[in-house]
């Protein structure tokens, strides 16, 4: 009887718990951490429980943090892996357009020259013979050749890597410039949100100035029926944040990875050159630029420049 109660007591409150926490500790190695065991005593037993449930907890959460851990990696990787390609791809384009763009020159100089000299030639010998179709045809030509020589300099502007002079800046400064350049519609009303306390920012006057008008031309453009488009700065962290809001058509979901890709444009005359070298501009500045839209409810570009530190 006496052999019977302590094999019951063994079997009941040792030898149960301990076979239950192997089979927790089995259900963990699985990889199964919600695995936990029952806890009935206050016991030596019993504290061996707690203590197994609590370091089963820590091992739940070590893991769960290592999982985050490693998909914020991986997602960082990702990142950067498509931000090298974009860079590499961008590079390539570049020596092209640098390549098109010095061929091209030559052969439009030529023709522009061509145009002026037939066209004074016929004037003064009026030969044109009244045609009020003549001077039409010169003047389109002419247009023509300017566009050409537009889209040249777009292309030699995004070729060019010259190294960067950084000096400190103010974003007001920068943008008021921009903005008194850019060829504005009249109809567009443009909304300076500024703080005078935003921070100075280092940059390369010419090239965040060029950055600059490409985006608010940009935003003339996604508004020809007329608008607003808000441009605000602030601090954010080690970065200026410089946003440029349009209350446009919008852009595409399926188009939003792409428009910054050299030569894509959903426009009709576009030669998607001026946000990739928007893209090309800020990348070398070491800043960040992206894009938030929704077809209907207007575009916003996001710059952050580096700020100064005090």
């Amino acid at each position: 009887m006496v052999a019977i109660a302590a094999d019951f007591v063994i079997i009941r409150f040792i030898r149960g718990p301990i076979i239950k926490l192997k089979e927790a500790a089995e259900e963990i190695g699985e990889g199964k951490l919600d695995a936990r065991v029952e806890v009935n005593s206050t016991d030596e037993v019993g504290g061996l429980a707690y203590a197994f449930n609590r370091m089963a907890d820590q091992v739940r959460e070590a893991t769960t943090t290592l999982e985050d851990r490693v998909r914020e990696r991986t997602e960082e990787l990702e990142e950067a892996q498509e931000r090298l390609l974009r860079i590499e791809r961008m590079a390539a384009v570049g020596e092209v357009a640098a390549a098109m763009a010095h061929e091209l020159r030559n052969p439009l100089a030529g023709i522009k020259n061509a145009i002026y000299y037939v066209k004074n030639g016929l004037e003064k010998t009026g030969q044109a013979g009244g045609d009020p179709r003549i001077p039409e045809f010169f003047d389109l030509m002419e247009t023509e050749v300017e566009a050409s020589n537009r889209i040249i300099m777009e292309l030699l502007d995004y070729s060019r890597v010259n190294p960067l002079s950084l000096s400190v800046a103010g974003i007001e400064a920068l943008v008021d410039g921009a903005v008194s350049e850019a060829g504005i519609q009249q109809n567009v009303n443009v909304v300076k949100e500024i703080d005078q306390s935003v921070p100075e920012v280092w940059a390369n006057l010419e090239q965040v100035h060029l950055a600059f008008l490409n985006l608010i031309n940009n935003a003339g453009d996604a508004m020809p029926e007329g608008g607003t488009l808000t441009i605000s700065a602030g601090a954010a962290g080690k970065f200026v944040e410089v946003k440029f809001s349009d209350t446009g058509e919008g852009i595409a979901e399926e188009n939003l990875d792409r428009v910054f890709d050299p030569l894509f444009t959903t426009k009709e005359k576009g030669t998607g050159m001026g946000l990739a070298l928007v893209y090309r501009i800020i990348e070398r500045h070491q800043g960040t630029l992206a894009v938030a839209s929704k077809q209907g409810d207007g575009t916003t570009f996001s710059v952050k420049l580096h700020r100064k530190i005090e």
